[in-house]
């Protein structure tokens, strides 16, 4: 299993994207049982989604659904996906409540 950055992929930090913090995550998911909502900005410049997705995905888990939100790496309405733009935003992505709660509810 390759290791994960910063929730994805450790082995190499992608161009632009900054230094991930050492701790490897791919144990805990490895042993995940319990239902699992993995949220993921698709304007996220801080993990690369798309990426996470992909090595989420390979971890073959059925109980692990990824759905990705058009927030940066919070979950709040941000379009340019820069933390700094974080201050401006009006809130919460409106897909945020009605994403939980379809999931929760299909459980």
């Amino acid at each position: 299993m390759r290791h994960l950055y910063h929730g994805c992929d450790g082995a190499a930090s992608p161009p632009g994207f900054p230094r991930h913090s050492g701790y490897d995550p791919a144990p805990a998911l490895a042993a995940l049982q319990a239902p699992t909502l993995w949220l993921l900005g698709s304007n996220d410049r801080t993990v690369p989604t798309l990426l996470c997705a992909e090595i989420l995905a390979g971890f073959h888990k059925p109980n692990l659904t990824v759905q990705m939100l058009p927030t940066g790496h919070g979950v709040l309405v941000n379009p340019t996906g820069l933390v700094a733009d974080d201050q401006r935003s009006p809130g919460l992505a409106p897909a945020l409540v009605p994403t939980i709660t379809d999931w929760l509810r299909a459980r």
